[in-house]
């Protein structure tokens, strides 16, 4: 038989590991929870990286467009995105230099 205070130590005992076994259980969840949404983020960025090549590609092809028509709609909406265009003049073609006399010939 137990004594009285051996029956409340092991009463107290047990509500205590009780609550422990709740508290853990709420903590799972939460810690499934957020392991699912980091997860999910992660998919988002696998995802995401090959569309980053692709929105490359067109503001490229934007930019050449709006140099080629001189278009400053275009211009004004790349600047709106934060893209910046510049221009660099491509060099004329040296002059074709006359050929030099051989030998004998004047």
């Amino acid at each position: 038989m137990l004594k009285r205070w051996e029956f409340w130590t092991l009463t107290v005992l047990a509500l205590a590991t009780a609550v422990l076994v709740v508290a853990n259980m709420h903590q799972f969840s939460a810690n499934r929870e957020l392991q699912a949404e980091v997860n999910q983020r992660g998919l988002y960025i696998q995802q995401s990286i090959p569309l980053e090549n692709l929105s490359r590609e067109i503001a490229l092809a934007l930019a050449q467009l709006s140099v080629r028509t001189q278009d400053e709609q275009v211009r004004a909406l790349l600047t709106s995105l934060g893209i910046t265009i510049n221009v660099t003049p491509t060099p004329a073609a040296p002059a074709a230099a006359a050929p030099e006399p051989r030998g004998g010939e004047k």
